[in-house]
């Protein structure tokens, strides 16, 4: 099983044993339904290995499947076994990625919200994957988005809440 991150992109790899570099890889990647999900096309690194970056973009568990074909559309099979693993994205590393975002590192607070007194009712975090994404504070490099809602009882607060967006 390999372990993948949310938004970190991680190697897909099929292996033409027999070191060919002649050959085209197509990778599919399925859902647990067994749905595609993505088609992409691997290009050869050395010695009859094929890799492509895949960038998940939601936890979860995923198949990839590779295949090796002799002509760029795919239709005639190279006769080379067909490669798949499972990818388990949602590693320890997303979840330490998301506790850092709460600690607000590379994280950005905006579209905060005040009531009459002064006190923050909403707000939305962003965490970032570095500094620069984080300065800039668009959609490049985002991790994670949590929106905030906090609630006052006779001038203090009564609930707070982080809510998990994506």
């Amino acid at each position: 099983m390999l372990s993948a991150t949310v938004m970190e992109p991680v190697p897909l790899q099929v292996l033409a044993a027999d070191g060919r570099q002649d050959l085209f890889a197509r990778i599919r990647i399925y859902d647990p339904a067994g749905t595609v999900v993505q088609t992409l096309s691997g290009t050869h690194l050395v010695d009859g290995l094929y890799s492509v970056l895949w960038t998940p973009s939601i936890e979860g568990f995923f198949t990839y499947v590779a295949e090796l074909f002799f002509d760029a559309g795919y239709t005639v099979l190279a006769g080379y076994e067909r490669q798949g693993e499972l990818v388990d994205v949602n590693s320890s590393k997303t979840n330490i990625l998301r506790l850092l975002g709460l600690a607000h590192e590379n994280s950005v607070v905006d579209q905060q919200v005040y009531n009459s007194e002064g006190d923050l009712v909403s707000a939305r975090i962003r965490s970032y994957d570095s500094k620069a994404s984080a300065q800039l504070a668009g959609v490049s490099g985002l991790r994670f988005t949590w929106s905030v809602l906090a609630t006052y009882f006779e001038g203090s607060v009564s609930s707070y809440k982080i809510l998990k967006e994506t």
